[in-house]
């Protein structure tokens, strides 16, 4: 088992709510939360839309691995990483090696339905087919995702996702 003084690290799809679950925890906890899109933003004082346009994809996965490692973090930090954070860089390995990771799982068909419903776009969907994406996307990821030390299943408990997080961070709390 892990320290307590390690952060916490929600991973997953594009559009599955990693930061709309972040913002809740928030409002819920005193946990410190940091949504690392914004944080490379802050840093490099450009859109994450901006930094692929201008700099291109494989600069931003360099920004975006640096800026994860350089967050200043406490013992109750978790942090939204974006959908590809895992996927580059050893990133996921540095994950789960510096802290606790929790992969927010749900299907390709309820990420599609989070796209319409709330008119999500990304920078690298374009004007493409959102299915073709969704589903080229979550299999090209779903082996980094898998390696999450805990899975929560967002389609059976989304109402419950901010408690069950709050119950895997004291759970490492008390077990020290």
């Amino acid at each position: 088992m892990k320290s307590n003084t390690q952060p916490y690290y929600l991973i997953g799809m594009p559009g599955i709510g990693k930061s709309y679950y972040l913002d809740q925890l928030k409002q819920a906890f005193t946990y410190e939360c940091i949504d690392l899109d914004e944080s490379i933003e802050s840093r490099y004082r450009m859109t994450i839309p901006d930094i692929i346009a201008k700099k291109g994809i494989e600069i931003f996965r360099i920004y975006e691995a640096i800026t994860l490692r350089k967050l200043q973090i406490t013992n109750d930090t978790i942090i939204a990483c974006g959908g590809g954070t895992p996927c580059f860089h050893d990133n996921m390995g540095w994950i789960n090696q510096s802290g606790i990771s929790i992969y927010l799982h749900g299907s390709p068909a309820y990420i599609k339905d989070n796209y319409v419903k709330y008119q999500l776009t990304r920078p690298l969907l374009g004007t493409g087919n959102l299915n073709d994406y969704i589903e080229n996307l979550y299999s090209s990821r779903i082996e980094y995702y898998n390696q999450a030390d805990y899975t929560i299943d967002i389609e059976r408990d989304s109402d419950k996702v901010a408690n069950i997080i709050g119950k895997i961070v004291e759970s490492h709390k008390s077990s020290t």
